[in-house]
């Protein structure tokens, strides 16, 4: 007669809880010495794995535990899948963001609408997200793909340095430039980042393109 088959550890409310409020990693440390480590990479919270919850929550001093623990750092949440680079700038959490850079995860990975982790950050705008989009472009795997992807544009031709102009997001803006984004990339429309930024209202925007030299007189034309 075999022996009955061991339940698998479970994750329980205290240590989702320490996850989430960056409680300190007792509780975490306590479950993968008890047999959760080999289920590491498993949603286990809800859609989350343990990796991409400390992730969400910018939980740095869990995503180093995790990561030493041998957790996978690009393996994603049940679907709707998201990594836990993704998650991290998605919520502008930097410092969780440049722990999981360091830890070589995958800058390029899509989810939901074409969104990389890039891209997120640009949509959500925040000062934390300005800081997440350095790091990324920073990166010594962007960097390798080169300037010319961040012109990469959706079916309205619509590109990263477009979308952050249009929202006014200044910051990324500027470290979009910085990485060698192109003024003169247009929509199909034809309009640039400096046109879409005058028409929103976003002078300090404006001033960054302009003096990096986008063209004045589609902006004046459009009547900005």
């Amino acid at each position: 007669i075999e022996p009955p088959a061991t339940a698998p550890p479970a994750v329980d409310a205290t240590l989702t809880m320490a996850i989430k409020k960056s409680g300190g990693c007792g509780p975490l440390r306590s479950a993968l010495s008890n047999g959760l480590q080999h289920r590491v990479d498993e949603p286990l919270v809800d859609r989350d794995t343990l990796l991409t919850l400390a992730a969400r929550h910018g939980n740095t001093e869990c995503i180093r535990l995790l990561l030493q623990q041998g957790a996978s750092v690009d393996a994603p949440s049940a679907p709707p899948s998201a990594t836990p680079l993704y998650l991290a700038c998605q919520e502008g959490h930097a410092k969780a963001a440049k722990l999981l850079l360091d830890a070589k995860a995958d800058v390029t990975d899509v989810i939901g609408e074409g969104l990389t982790p890039l891209a997120v950050a640009v949509h959500q705008g925040g000062a934390g997200h300005a800081e997440c989009a350095r790091l990324l472009l920073a990166s010594p795997q962007q960097i390798a793909i080169g300037a010319k992807k961040l012109d990469d544009c959706d079916e309205n031709g619509v590109n990263l340095l477009l979308k952050a102009s249009f929202m006014g997001h200044d910051e990324i803006v500027r470290h979009l430039l910085k990485a060698g984004a192109s003024v003169r990339h247009a929509d199909k429309t034809g309009a640039t980042a400096l046109v879409v930024a005058c028409r929103n209202g976003h002078p300090k925007v404006a001033s960054q393109l302009i003096k990096a030299g986008a063209a004045v007189d589609a902006a004046i034309a459009d009547g900005g």
